[in-house]
């Protein structure tokens, strides 16, 4: 190795600085003869920076992602088997009630007869919601509830049969019959008078086709006090979801939805919004001023008697409308796409009521 010379003085005494020297690398000996590829102790190691060299950043090596902690892999694991659990009930629930449906009837009245989760009784007791209620114990079930405060009526059916009626009585009445009747559910709500069937989820032992006919052959027919329909003030809304409704009487606002299932109504209305998908609606409505038809799938009939309505709109989609209107001159503005438009109507540009047609797939007839 060669080091750096000894300071000299110089002739006149003063001391010649060092001249520094390139430091080289003394192979390393091994039993006297250098070991190739080693260098020693002073050699420039890789990546280290030299005198008189600027800093450089040393490279950092690249994190690789990790792929998924023990609690994550536990929780996949748990949501998966969960899964297979719930599959593989919906199979037994359907085997089983095809093959056995007397004793699968059984056990479905022995679930919804028990104590819900959210504390609501089985027959016997009042549904969530609902006023009072009296078993005559002939299988009818009478539910009660005061209309003082009531400007509205909301009602939900899904798997039963439903009417509708006015009457001389003091409050709203609903007689229910069939599975589970004292779980129906009628109450005031924020002055709205709410009619429900029971809840047919998990609780209830329904897992698999629990649309028309779930409750078995449950029906219920709710009276409301004659006065309520005499000042025809009362909004209605009107869901039936694999079920059957009819009724008459006299509203402000009719508000329609079918869901598998078919409406029957007849009376008065001055507004009208009908929505129909996969089932059908037949309504006979005197004096209505406007009206929204909605049809996905479906099929709806509407006959307005009385004075012409204002407005009359029309949307249909692979279904089919039929409108009866009384007899009047219209303004009518009508596209079909892929369906069959059948206009009838007497028409002149300057009439005050017009009908609004959008058919795309569908058949809609005005008359």
């Amino acid at each position: 190795m060669t080091t750096p010379t000894t300071p000299d003085e110089s002739h006149d005494g003063s001391i010649a600085q060092p001249t520094p020297q390139p430091t080289t690398a003394q192979p390393t000996l091994q039993n006297g003869a250098p070991t190739p590829g080693t260098t020693g102790p002073d050699a420039p190691q890789p990546g280290a920076s030299q005198p008189g060299e600027p800093q450089q950043a040393r490279p950092q090596p690249m994190s690789t992602a990790r792929k998924g902690t023990p609690s994550t892999r536990v929780i996949v694991a748990v949501t998966a088997a969960v899964g297979g659990v719930a599959l593989l009930a919906v199979a037994a629930s359907t085997a089983y009630s095809s093959v056995m449906p007397e004793r699968y009837d059984a056990i479905d009245a022995f679930v919804g007869s028990a104590v819900d989760f959210d504390g609501s009784e089985g027959p016997g007791g009042a549904a969530p919601g609902s006023e009072q209620l009296v078993d005559d114990g002939s299988g009818t079930v009478t539910h009660f509830a005061p209309i003082d405060e009531v400007r509205s009526l909301d009602v939900e059916i899904a798997g039963a049969s439903f009417d509708v009626a006015f009457g001389d009585v003091g409050e709203a009445e609903l007689a229910v019959t069939g599975d589970r009747a004292a779980n129906w559910t009628l109450a005031v709500r924020e002055g709205r008078l709410v009619v429900e069937t029971p809840d047919r989820g998990f609780t209830t032992g329904c897992f698999v086709n629990c649309g028309s006919g779930s409750l078995g052959d449950a029906s219920g027919t709710l009276t409301l006090p004659q006065s309520m329909m005499e000042d025809g003030m009362l909004d209605a809304e009107l869901s039936v979801e694999g079920g059957a409704l009819r009724g008459s009487g006299s509203f402000r606002s009719l508000d329609v939805s079918v869901q598998g299932g078919d409406i029957r109504l007849d009376g008065s209305a001055q507004n009208v919004e009908v929505e129909v998908e996969a089932g059908k609606a037949e309504l006979e409505l005197a004096d209505v001023g406007t009206a929204e038809v909605g049809v996905e799938a479906g099929s709806v009939r509407v006959t307005m008697t009385g004075a012409a309505p204002d407005r009359v709109s029309v949307e249909a989609s692979t279904g089919s409308a039929a409108l009866d209107l009384p007899e009047a001159d219209y303004r009518v503005d009508a596209t079909a796409e892929l369906g069959e438009l059948d206009d009838r109507l007497t028409k002149s540009e300057d009439s005050k009521h017009v009908v609004t047609v959008r058919a795309e797939a569908a058949k809609v007839v005005l008359q």
